[in-house]
């Protein structure tokens, strides 16, 4: 109980000075009375509140403030707690009912029943939802058709197109579109590989995980009870970046709807290509963004520009906003920079850019972009980072502690600016402002040295974790790995805990990969007799032990113990132990 209250304390203090009105502590208010009334714990009535917030319930904020009043009545041994807060609800929330009580007032049972609706609701989740869109602009028809051919007969159904014209928003449109019509609900950000993206966001009671389950393990519980769900049930896989992944044609075995989006052409998927937007509804996004005087012939001009590119569109519109620049002066700017995006997206939709080259001048045109949206080096330090990163909604809390950010200002006007978006409490950035990001700022290990460290301290298993607990950053590590290629120290560290990671969850072939990487990167730039080689060869041994590949563990742990006799003549700790476990090597042999 004590730890509920104080959970409840510091959101209510968070709520109050992040978003400085009242509103919020009669939030807090009313979840704590969920908390009382349907025994969840503090931070899930919280959670259930503010998804209703978020749109999960058609009814007016004042109605939440009626809902607080009768928590307070209802709710016993919050007074101690709570009795300033009570005051001022009781005095607004009187004058407030009064005003609404002869139209169509909510009683606090009546938000009762529509709470429990919303958990009835959030029993279909088999995942985390996706955020609502907001301020979504056309594609009804786009919807329509997808719906009609969902039901016709495709059970996998490829959304198909050039990355940043609104795959995702589509298909996050149609999950919320549609929340009614399916049994159960699912929706997979597709990071790294299938196998560990289902591991990862499947949120399933009826399988919870157990100490010392392998990924492999995990991943064959939920795929069973997948094939066992409702054919009435819908999955969307936003994303799909591997066409080499081999568990992807297992979605097309499952008895439910399969919706994936992707800028790959995927065997074995009914392609629906997604076009792009019509020139109006590009000047309407536009205006949305901008908020400004409208220049209809400007504007025009911009969006042809633009080639009707989403991403693009919106990225004008924000970047002209927060220069305070008429549209007229915009496009005079982008014309002085010769930005042409026509030049480099076709008239029809293509998958990917032809070749290298036009995709080339179309990040070289984004850099015009970039230029006249005057980022600022802290807020080019936090694109660097971000670049390197899935692209995913990552907690704005647990970014900047990775970043060791001082203030959140910077990220706040990016998203102004429109290089970030943000969902509540999350802020992601987009494949394609991240593939300019890297081709305009090169990011190195040296620039992303705080994000490196603290995935790597992320990654560490101490005694008594269990790996899968970890197993979340596992994509952010790789990622950065990915893209970062320098022979770093750092990035040797991260590849080594990854690769730890990996052993512990079973999955011998990626651990193998990552302590190869490595001990390649150690290789390179230490000294022969280095320690931290004796470090590599040593776990290196260990996964070919495991893989019952003894020759080669033998080989790599002899090498650790040749070093460490070198650095500790008169013995050491580790060198006991490493030599204990070539005598176990050595049985097998």
């Amino acid at each position: 109980m004590q730890k509920d209250l104080r959970e409840i304390i510091r959101t209510i203090i968070e709520y109050v000075f992040r978003r400085k009105g009242l509103n919020y502590i009669l939030y807090i208010m009313a979840a704590f009375w969920i908390r009382e009334a349907t025994n969840l714990s503090a931070s899930e009535g919280i959670e259930t509140l503010l998804q209703a917030i978020k749109g999960n319930a058609e009814f007016p904020h004042w109605r939440y403030l009626i809902a607080s009043i009768g928590g307070i009545l209802f709710t016993e041994g919050s007074w101690l707690i709570f009795t300033f807060t009570s005051a001022m609800i009781f005095f607004f929330g009187f004058l407030k009912y009064k005003e609404i009580s002869k139209s169509d007032s909510i009683s606090p049972t009546e938000f009762l029943d529509q709470i429990r609706d919303i958990q009835k609701d959030d029993k279909k989740f088999l995942t985390a939802p996706p955020p609502k869109t907001t301020g979504f602009i056309g594609r009804e028809e786009e919807l329509k058709e997808l719906d009609d051919r969902l039901k016709a007969k495709n059970q996998v159904l490829l959304v198909n197109g050039l990355g940043g014209i609104g795959k995702t928003e589509v298909c996050r449109n149609y999950f919320w579109a549609n929340t009614n019509k399916f049994e159960k609900l699912g929706w997979i950000d597709y990071l790294g590989n299938l196998k560990e993206s289902f591991t990862n966001q499947f949120q399933i009671k009826e399988i919870p995980v157990t100490e010392n389950e392998s990924l492999d393990e995990r991943f064959a519980k939920i795929l069973h009870y997948l094939a066992n769900l409702d054919p009435n049930s819908l999955l969307i896989i936003d994303n799909i970046e591997d066409l080499e992944d081999a568990d992807l044609p297992k979605l097309r075995a499952l008895p439910g709807k399969v919706i994936a989006s992707s800028r790959l052409t995927l065997k074995g998927f009914e392609v629906y290509p997604l076009g792009f937007l019509s020139t109006e509804k590009c000047r309407t996004l536009f205006m949305q963004n901008y908020r400004g005087k409208p220049d209809d012939t400007a504007l025009e001009t911009i969006v042809e520009l633009a080639g009707q590119h989403t991403l693009s569109v919106e990225l004008l519109a924000k970047t002209a906003r927060n220069g305070d620049l008429e549209i007229a002066e915009l496009l005079n700017r982008l014309q002085e920079t010769g930005f042409n995006l026509t030049e480099t997206i076709p008239e029809s939709i293509e998958t990917t850019w032809h070749d290298e080259t036009q995709k080339k001048r179309f990040f070289e045109h984004m850099e015009s972009v970039f230029e006249l949206a005057n980022i600022t080096r802290d807020e080019q330090s936090i694109l660097e980072n971000l670049s390197v990163l899935p692209a995913v909604l990552i907690e704005r809390k647990e970014l900047t502690d990775w970043l060791k950010l001082q203030t959140k200002d910077h990220l706040n006007s990016l998203v102004e600016k429109g290089w970030l978006q943000q969902q509540s409490s999350q802020v992601s950035m987009h494949q394609i402002i991240q593939d300019v990001a890297r081709h305009k700022l090169k990011p190195t290990a040296t620039t992303c040295e705080q994000l490196i460290d603290n995935l790597t301290w992320k990654l560490k298993v101490e005694p008594g974790d269990n790996p899968l607990d970890k197993a979340g950053y596992v994509v952010f590590a790789e990622s950065v790995l990915a893209r970062l290629t320098q022979s770093d120290e750092k990035l040797a560290s991260l590849a080594n805990n990854l690769a730890t990671i990996y052993q512990a969850l079973g999955q011998l072939e990626k651990a193998l990969e990552f302590q190869i990487k490595s001990l390649k990167i150690r290789e390179e730039i230490l000294d022969p007799k280095h320690p931290s080689l004796a470090t590599s060869y040593n776990n290196l041994a260990t996964i070919y032990f495991e893989q019952k590949n003894y020759q080669d563990a033998h080989n790599y742990c002899k090498k650790a113990v040749e070093i460490l006799q070198i650095n500790f003549p008169d013995g050491h700790p580790n060198l006991d132990i490493v030599l204990r476990w070539l005598k176990k090597i050595e049985k097998h042999l």
